[in-house]
């Protein structure tokens, strides 16, 4: 009965991380996301808070693994002050997600990356916790 449960969380989480996954990706915009706070992972999670600005207004946020929010790397060399990639939904900018793979170290890293999503976006990257089934 255990494990029924489990495979019903897990698939209810999947949906729910999708819906999120497809409300960002249907109407993407991009800012350049600066790292406040990381915590790699620790035992149950791995955390992470950014601020970037959208329209001359700045948002900040945060998440985690543990939370089953959106995919944050369980190790690397994120450091406050970094510079990255933010996809954010065009209708509501508070919803995004933190692109580690594309890091941004001057202007010309963001102007490439723009361009390049246009015709390439980014993947989505959901990671949810690993359940023992």
């Amino acid at each position: 009965m255990k494990k029924v449960i489990a495979v019903i969380i897990f698939f209810f989480i999947l949906i729910v991380q999708c819906k999120k996954d497809k409300a960002v990706i249907s109407n993407p915009g991009y800012a350049i996301g600066v790292i406040d706070f990381y915590k790699p992972f620790n035992t149950n999670s791995s955390d992470i808070s950014f601020v970037y600005s959208v329209g001359g207004k700045q948002y900040g946020t945060g998440y985690s693994n543990g939370n089953n929010g959106w995919s944050v790397p369980s190790s690397g060399t994120y450091n406050s002050g970094d510079k990255y990639m933010v996809q954010y939904d065009i209708n509501n900018p508070k919803t995004c997600r933190f692109l580690f793979d594309y890091p941004v170290h001057d202007s010309t890293d963001y102007l490439n990356d723009v361009s390049q999503f246009k015709t390439h976006p980014p993947s989505c990257c959901l990671i949810l916790p690993l359940f023992k089934i």
